[in-house]
This record gives C-alpha cells, sequence and structure tokens, in this order.
C-alpha cells in the first residue's frame, strides 16, 4: 500500500522488489532506506537503467482504496486525507476536478474561505487560504501557522466546494 497514490495516478510499467543491491548506496541502513537505497535507484532508473534490473518483478501487489472526491451539480465533496508536518490539510480533492470559471467557496469545519490562492503570501500572516499542492490536490492551509491547529480537524473531516454558475 505504501504507493498507492501513485499508483493511482500513473501508469504502472513495472513494481520490484529492490533487491539488486549495486544499485544501493555501500551501507544501507536499516532506517533511511530513501537516502540509501530509493534515491539511488532513482538516479540509475533516470540514467536509463531498466526498472526490472533492479529486482525481480512483483506481481501480488496491493493498494490501499482510498476515498475519492465526488463532484455532483455546484459542488465537491471530498475529505482530509494527510496532515503534514505544517499542519497543512491535503485533501483527496484533485485540481482538476475543480473549476476554473467560477467563483469558489471552500467549507471546512464551519469555516468559509472564498477561492484558491497562487502562494502563502496571498493572504496575511495567521490567515487560512485554500491552495493547491505539490501534489496537484487542495490543500487548506495557514501562513506561518497550522491550519490544523486553528481549526481543531483530523484526517477524515469534511471538504465542500461550492460555485454558482
Amino acid at each position: 500500500g505504501l504507493l498507492s497514490l501513485a499508483l493511482a495516478r500513473e501508469t504502472v510499467e513495472a513494481v520490484v522488489h529492490l533487491t539488486e543491491s549495486r544499485f544501493h548506496l555501500p551501507n544501507v541502513s536499516h532506517t533511511f532506506h530513501g537516502r540509501d537505497v530509493f534515491a539511488p535507484v532513482a538516479a540509475h532508473l533516470a540514467k536509463g537503467v531498466a526498472i526490472t534490473d533492479f529486482g525481480p518483478v512483483v506481481t501480488d501487489w496491493h493498494t490501499i482504496n482510498l476515498p475519492t472526491a465526488e463532484r455532483v451539480e455546484g459542488q465537491i465533496n471530498g475529505i482530509v486525507l494527510e496532515i503534514d508536518r505544517f499542519g497543512n490539510l491535503c485533501t483527496n480533492i484533485p485540481q482538476a476536478l475543480i473549476p476554473t470559471d467560477v467563483a469558489l467557496s471552500i467549507k471546512i469545519a464551519g469555516y468559509g474561505l472564498k477561492g484558491i490562492s497562487a502562494t502563502y503570501g496571498d493572504v496575511p500572516p495567521g490567515k487560512l487560504l485554500a491552495l493547491i499542492g505539490s501534489q496537484d490536490t487542495l490543500e487548506i492551509a495557514c501562513r506561518n501557522g497550522s491550519a490544523q491547529d486553528k481549526l481543531g480537524v483530523d484526517r477524515g473531516q469534511s471538504v465542500v466546494l461550492t460555485w454558482q454558475h
């Protein structure tokens, strides 16, 4: 389930077990595989090494079924999937689902936001904003603060976008 979000968005060429140590750093720690295994493998992959050279193909991999946002007439219903270390509320609402030619309202935990900001700098410090995050999904954030702390919410919190044509 580790790669469920990535696998849901991309075409899968293959899933492999990274057993070929010649593509890892010489000393692999027990706790830092991002540095010692994944980063070197990614570099070799970018240089053109075939994915199947990194280890045997895995055919019985599993994904986690994550809830998807639902667009119904004039609104999108989603939830907070993740809260990052800054307290940003990462939702399951993809940018591709959000209309661009309308005035948006976003509701979360009884709080309302108008529109989607381009950057954190679009609002004063301490204010909440909605923006499209690095995963191309809607995030609720607080400039120089934690949206989670400000709203007192957790994963699973409902997020509703509405608009009028």
